[in-house]
């Protein structure tokens, strides 16, 4: 979910208070959440394929553009699915790193169920990371290896990858379910995540006006939330994140979509007064 040498061009621009390797990391981050979690496509029913998409956010912190994130889901038949997030800097932020971050969740739909099989997640910038997470569903074990340093641990029934969970917080919403709790293997262990919906907000982007619903992801360091829209099978048009010692929010915007129709909307204009 990353982005540090972002963070710190915005914020050394804006206060002058926080080190230089923050503003990237804090582009980065949304690989994990956008990824808080951006953008991700749901089941209509229960045993519904999900449809192809491609959704593009913009990244900003404060009124600065510091980067993008695309997110892209491919159907490779028989049930396999390859779901991608890509993270790029953009606007200042690339006088500072040309860096990106790519993650990778290849899975499968078995009973109805988000089945992982394979996670990477590759680190381009300075701060150079590769990651690849191997799901054994017959032994019950994953295979973590960080930078070429592999070992194993327990896999549990119906554990996801970081990226997985944020599809299944869409398929969860679609079902009408009111509690999001997730099995996630992350950093080398299992964690729980328990994540809460907060209510009803209407959201206006570019792209229009939605209906969403609001959920919100708490960590120890930051809280992302995210505004999943009904009209778009509840993929996130807007993730804010937000770390405790910072005022200033980053805000990715859902600014281009393929795969999913935007709805038809009528435009009025206000009639002048005699």
């Amino acid at each position: 979910m990353g982005f540090y040498k972002l963070q710190l061009l915005t914020n050394t621009i804006a206060s002058l208070k926080v080190s230089t390797s923050s503003l990237w990391c804090l582009v980065l981050r949304w690989s994990s959440i956008l990824t808080v979690l951006f953008s991700v496509h749901s089941f209509a029913t229960a045993a519904q394929v999900p449809t192809p998409f491609t959704a593009h956010y913009q990244v900003t912190k404060g009124v600065m553009s510091v980067g993008s994130t695309r997110r892209t889901l491919q159907d490779k038949g028989n049930g396999q699915f390859m779901f991608e997030s890509v993270t790029k800097p953009g606007g200042i932020a690339k006088l500072f790193t040309r860096g990106k971050v790519v993650e990778r969740s290849h899975w499968r739909l078995h009973d109805n169920k988000l089945v992982p099989h394979e996670y990477t997640y590759q680190n381009s910038s300075d701060q150079k990371r590769d990651v690849k997470l191997l799901f054994n569903w017959e032994q019950y074990e994953v295979t973590n290896i960080i930078n070429g340093d592999p070992w194993k641990m327990e896999l549990e029934e119906n554990t996801l990858d970081k990226l997985l969970y944020q599809l299944a917080i869409m398929y969860d919403l679609s079902e009408g379910k009111t509690s999001l709790l997730y099995k996630v293997a992350d950093g080398g262990t299992m964690k729980t995540y328990d994540i809460k919906i907060t209510g009803i907000e209407r959201v206006s982007i570019d792209l229009g006006d939605f209906d969403t619903v609001k959920v919100v992801v708490s960590k120890s360091k930051r809280q992302t939330t995210l505004w999943c829209a009904k009209e778009l099978q509840f993929l996130p048009v807007r993730i804010e994140q937000r770390k405790k010692d910072d005022d200033v929010p980053v805000t990715a915007n859902l600014i281009e979509l393929e795969g999913i129709p935007l709805p038809s909307r009528k435009t009025y204009k206000a009639v002048p007064k005699p």
